[in-house]
């Protein structure tokens, strides 16, 4: 997949360069090319204290950053992002972020810096974010250092859970010496198994602790402690302290005896296999789109040279009012999108309405009667999770309705606009056979609960995916891993850029809070009324993102086929050479699109074969 990414990024440098000498609006290539640029995948690293987490961390990147969890007094969660120079942003409770540089010559110390003792705020930080370049990072994934699963403070190990069902990758780290421990397993039968994940793999660390003559025997004897809970476990040794070593001083045969050669072939595959096959996907069907815009371009223009003038000017104007009622309907069904935000709204609402009942029924007593404070606990937090999935899921279904109900008026209407102009065509190809093929799928198949990344990343703009990791930004009160990136509540609604008064944040409740009964009712309350406080911001969220995918793409190309009315009134005002001169040159850009119709061509059957 990294080697397309490549290729792509190639062959949209191409395009971008015949579409300058086109002279097409070049917004949607400059968007895929930035596009390129960014992280999609996450890979989330996951391992009980002491299980060698930092060590395999910093060997998978090449280089030391990530210092041992015994100095580190956060238990937030650490993201690596792949960047040119190396920074960080720091998460805190109740306080704006703050953005602070690292020292590249040593960047452990300065990470170092940030989450122990040395910064007087630690214990505030729910993540922290750093930007370092490194090769792995660099293809386009996202590393996130999770907190132990055995961390002592249970409320801690919710902001392992919430990462989860995000990533495309979850690494269990394990120990040969003495795996699957009490807390390992109720982790993984509680909280990984429980979460329907299948994109587990199992990391056992430290092999080379373990005598040569022993290891194949400790391997199956793993093997058959995994199969106890997870059927056809994926499971690789390494050594990641010589791995690291190895990188370090560029010593391949070194590397070659750790078993991290094999287990990272093996990650990029399983990546390129997921969701990540399927992102690259629908970005190359982007660039086919808008190559085909290029070449209704020229079919166009080619077709308006070969007309008289009068014949031509007055099929321009009728397309210019076909444009001009074209725009009307496109109006038109952004405010049809737009007046099922009330709809909206109201089921959310009722679904606060009935938290409350159950609550004040039933929850309230309970909580005020219970004299066991970690019982106590378990079942706040158990409301809370039921509370997040209910709003998880009515988002859900309400954008697949929307767009099953607006997505094939959204697709007939593009076509419209893409065919405005038909009657200029040079070729026998029309827009409206094209459009079956460019037109990405708008709705996700029917899941059952839970998130799925393959129905998440068949979203166009900023998609479903980012909707959804704003229920669990705003309502965990952490960062979420999806589509869009990693954020929290306010940093997502201004990705959605609409200006709008930023959200309440939800006031999750937690360990601290649960000091004593009534302290546990008051922050329960609390948290009902700012997950109601929430609505509207979510519903707005919801319905831009909705608009984004259905109407951008009619108004990219109304004015897209504006721009080329503009270039056939140029021609008509040229003389006899000069127009045979554009022919000639229109007709020598026709073969630079078949020659990359040809590599995209060849692109999609080098993912298909991969898959």
């Amino acid at each position: 997949m990294f080697i397309v990414k490549n290729v792509f990024k190639t062959i949209l440098a191409r395009q971008s360069a015949l579409n300058d000498k086109i002279k097409i609006k070049p917004s949607d290539l400059l968007e895929m090319q930035n596009a390129l640029g960014q992280s999609d995948l996450s890979v989330a690293v996951v391992g009980e204290i002491k299980r060698g987490k930092s060590t395999f961390l910093n060997a998978l990147i090449g280089t030391k950053l990530f210092p041992s969890r015994a100095t580190i007094c956060t238990a937030g969660v650490t993201i690596l992002d792949n960047g040119p120079e190396a920074a960080a942003e720091v998460w805190y409770k109740d306080k704006k972020p703050e953005r602070v540089k690292i020292n590249e010559q040593d960047p452990m110390a300065g990470f170092e810096m940030l989450v122990s003792r040395k910064n007087p705020n630690v214990r505030n930080i729910q993540m922290v974010k750093i930007w370092y370049p490194n090769k792995f990072s660099g293809n386009g994934i996202i590393l996130v250092d999770t907190p132990g699963v055995n961390d002592p403070d249970y409320w801690r190990e919710e902001i392992t859970y919430a990462y989860l069902a995000n990533a495309d990758a979850v690494i269990m780290l394990l120990d040969p010496m003495q795996p699957l421990s009490a807390s390992e397993v109720e982790f993984l039968d509680q909280k990984i198994l429980g979460q329907n994940i299948a994109n587990l793999i199992f990391v056992v660390n430290k092999i080379d602790d373990v005598n040569p003559q022993e290891r194949e025997s400790a391997m199956k004897r793993i093997s058959k402690l995994l199969a106890q809970h997870v059927p056809n476990p994926m499971i690789f040794a390494v050594a990641s302290k010589p791995a690291l070593e190895a990188k370090l001083s560029s010593n391949e045969s070194m590397l070659k005896s750790t078993g991290f050669p094999e287990f990272e072939e093996a990650l990029m595959d399983f990546l390129a296999k997921g969701r990540g096959g399927l992102l690259m996907r629908t970005k190359i069907q982007k660039g086919q789109s808008h190559l085909a815009s290029m070449e209704d371009s020229l079919n166009h223009r080619l077709g308006a040279l070969d007309q008289e003038k009068g014949v031509v000017e007055q099929k321009l104007k009728v397309a210019t009012k076909n444009l001009d009622d074209l725009t009307g309907k496109r109006k038109n069904l952004e405010k049809e999108i737009n007046a099922r935000r009330e709809r909206v709204e109201d089921r959310l609402e009722v679904q606060v309405g009935m938290l409350k009942k159950v609550f004040n029924e039933k929850l309230k007593p309970a909580v005020l009667s219970e004299p066991d404070i970690h019982a106590l606990r378990q079942d706040i937090l158990l409301f809370q999770r039921n509370a997040v999935s209910a709003f998880h899921d009515t988002i859900r279904n309400e954008y697949e309705n929307i767009m099953s109900e607006f997505g094939a008026a959204s697709a007939s209407l593009e076509g419209e606009v893409r065919n405005a102009l038909a009657e200029f065509n040079y070729s026998a190809e029309s827009a409206l056979q094209t459009i079956e093929v460019e037109r990405i799928t708008q709705v996700a198949p029917q899941v059952n609960r839970g998130l799925t990344r393959t129905g998440e990343a068949a979203f166009v703009g900023a998609g479903l995916g980012a909707v959804l990791s704003l229920v669990g930004a705003v309502s965990l009160g952490v960062v979420t891993a999806g589509v869009a990136g990693l954020f929290m509540a306010a940093g997502a609604y201004a990705l959605f850029g609409d200006g709008e008064e930023k959200p309440q944040q939800i006031a999750y409740v937690e360990s601290q809070d649960i000091v004593n009964n009534k302290k546990a009712v008051q922050a329960l309350e609390r948290f009902i009324n700012n997950l109601n406080g929430t609505i509207n911001g979510l519903v707005r969220s919801l319905i831009n993102s909705v608009i984004n995918t259905t109407t951008r793409p009619i108004e990219t190309a109304i004015t897209s086929q504006h721009g080329v009315i503009k270039q056939i009134e140029d021609n008509l005002d040229k003389t006899v050479e000069q127009q045979q001169a554009i022919r000639t040159e229109l007709k020598e850009h026709f073969e630079g699109i078949h020659a990359l119709k040809k590599q995209y061509q060849e692109l999609i059957g080098s993912i298909t074969q991969s898959a």
